[in-house]
């Protein structure tokens, strides 16, 4: 009875264990996607690569 207590209890332990450490991975990889999506963003919209599309210089009054 001890011994089927004992396996239970590690069992259940284990379960709990391997739950957190893929919780944890999960949000350790999804922190990375987002912070790499983020520089993209920043990358493809820094200045001296956007150009101004065509729609946006016809709004734009001259001076």
């Amino acid at each position: 009875m001890v011994w089927e207590l004992a396996q239970e209890l590690a069992q259940e332990l284990a379960q709990e264990l391997v739950w957190e450490l893929a919780q944890e991975l999960v949000w350790e990889l999804a922190q990375e996607l987002v912070w790499e999506l983020a520089q993209e963003l920043v990358l493809f919209l820094s200045p001296a690569k956007v150009e101004q599309p065509m729609y946006l210089t016809l709004l734009v009054p001259a001076h």
